[in-house]
């Protein structure tokens, strides 16, 4: 689990802290790898539900302004 963690971690190049990432699929053990690497490298979580419609995801975008998204290959289309 660690590991799945401090992999995802190195993945995310931050330009300054307090970045926002978006986390935009269904529950697996990713979701995890994600909210805690982002969390360790100091940036801002933004979870958002997968069964949102696409209007709905657009309004939070707007709003929030991630700086990266995570996706699965299910919300990714």
């Amino acid at each position: 689990f660690g590991s799945g963690i401090f992999s995802f971690q190195s993945l995310l190049k931050f330009k300054t802290s307090w970045e926002k990432v978006i986390l935009y699929m269904e529950n697996r053990p990713e979701w995890l790898f994600a909210l805690f690497g982002t969390l360790l490298k100091g940036g801002i979580v933004v979870p958002v539900d997968s069964f949102l419609s696409p209007e709905e995801l657009d309004n939070i975008l707007k709003d929030c302004k991630p700086s990266w998204a995570v996706v699965s290959h299910s919300t990714a289309d």
